[in-house]
């Protein structure tokens, strides 16, 4: 990746997370050992780390091998006590200055030889994460202040530049997988990846700054949430006791224990049907689970996906070689929707079938919807069978009834007979995928 190794934007980025992965490791001890000093020391840390690194990476470029290592020795040893210095300043601390000058500036000097894509790698972008839920849950232990504020910021920031990095070499590598040459990436398809990357760190932004509004937005909704809950409870903790035989009383507002969205209103003593109305409760919430865990996730990827594919303008790259041209597409293997889903938006284009006027595009249309029927297993129809061949597969696999035989007739006569369609094709059609239906 040569010319990917070149693309200063992309380095400094690397090397900024590179440099950046030990944050949690200041703020942890500083916050635990030292007390004071937070801000001013991982700023001293930070404009010590960042530049080292550059410098580092620069000395590789160097002649000579001895000399370059010589000059990373003499860069890691002042950088190191000048940190150590400045810290133990804003600290008023020696031994926790010292280890954190001596472990950053020799992380973020080691290793800036490699190739810009192992720069700053999955490992590192991982490892500073964990070290940021650790160090939060270490403070929390320790009943110490948690800047909570800094630390997502941090975690902001090295997310966004390791999704920058993974986003721009994966184009890279699509571009070039199928080349022995290192081509750059089109300027179009770059320009769109990089609108489709500033729009989701956007959105992301917002949200951080105006956290707290839509956090007092979010409490609100809740709280009308439940009190519409409640209120659906009272009405059928009123139905139960009416049912029971006990006329419901008037409670008092703020009577009775609070918390339960259906206080009984009722007669105290046992009435069973209270024990059967935990029977739809239950089946609801987990009708209403199972739809939210499968068919909204699809709809949200495939949201997604469209979006995807505007931005992309709706085609693969197309490439010219010395001899001819080839387009090349790569395709993401995606979760096939569920049964009930296949079947929603079947019945959905049959009833959108029905109100097409009548003749032979509707008739064919018919007979495409009939071969996507949900009653058919996946892969069962082949774009190579003839019509006699989906005939035989129907009645032999799903519906013993000769449900095609006249509409399989009708499409002999038009397609291959040349006589027109008959005046019942329609007819046929229509009950066949009514019993689909």
């Amino acid at each position: 990746m040569r010319r990917f190794d070149s693309n200063a934007v992309l380095t400094a980025a690397a090397l900024t997370g590179r440099s950046l992965a030990w944050f949690p490791l200041w703020v942890l001890m500083i916050v635990s050992f030292c007390g004071r000093g937070l801000s001013a020391g991982c700023l001293i840390l930070t404009l010590l780390a960042v530049p080292a690194a550059f410098a580092a990476r620069g000395t590789y470029r160097l002649r000579g091998k001895n000399t370059g290592m010589i000059l990373r020795l003499m860069l890691y040893a002042v950088t190191a006590a000048g940190g150590s210095l400045l810290l133990h300043h804003v600290t008023g601390r020696w031994a926790v200055p010292i280890m954190l000058s001596v472990v950053t500036q020799g992380a973020a000097i080691a290793g800036t030889d490699k190739p810009l894509p192992d720069l700053f790698s999955f490992t590192a972008y991982v490892f500073s994460m964990t070290c940021t839920v650790v160090s939060v849950l270490m403070l929390r232990i320790a009943v110490l202040p948690i800047p909570g504020t800094l630390l997502l910021i941090f975690a902001g920031v090295i997310s966004m530049l390791y999704f920058l990095l993974r986003n721009q070499f994966m184009l890279y590598r699509m571009v070039n997988r199928r080349s022995r040459t290192e081509a750059a990436v089109p300027a179009e398809i770059r320009r769109g990846n990089l609108l489709m990357f500033g729009t989701v760190m956007l959105i992301i932004g917002v949200l951080f700054l105006f956290h707290a509004p839509l956090l007092r937005l979010l409490r609100a909704s809740v709280h009308v949430l439940v009190l519409l809950i409640r209120s659906v409870g009272r009405g059928i903790a009123r139905l139960i006791a009416w049912f029971g035989g006990a006329p419901p009383e008037i409670v008092q507002e703020g009577s009775g224990e609070p918390g339960s969205p259906l206080e009984h209103e009722g007669s105290t003593g046992s009435n069973p049907l209270w024990a059967l109305l935990w029977i739809p409760f239950a089946a609801v919430t987990l009708y209403v689970c199972y739809v939210f865990l499968t068919d909204w996730v699809y709809y949200i990827r495939e949201l997604f996906a469209g979006l995807l594919k505007k931005l992309r303008g709706g085609r693969g790259y197309v490439r010219t070689t010395g001899h001819a041209e080839y387009t090349d597409t790569e395709t993401a293997a995606r979760r096939e929707p569920s049964a009930k889903l296949r079947r929603h938006r079947w019945k959905k284009a049959y009833r959108a079938w029905q109100k097409m006027p009548e003749g032979s595009e509707k008739f064919y249309a018919g007979y495409q919807l009939l071969l996507t029927a949900p009653a058919w297993a996946q892969g069962a129809v082949q774009g190579s069978d003839t019509v006699l061949e989906i005939r035989r597969k129907w009645e032999k696999d799903y519906l013993p009834e000769d449900l095609l035989h006249a509409v399989t007739a009708d499409f002999h006569a038009d397609r291959y007979e040349e006589a027109g369609l008959p005046a019942h094709a329609a007819e046929d059609l229509r009950r066949a995928l009514e019993a689909l239906a």
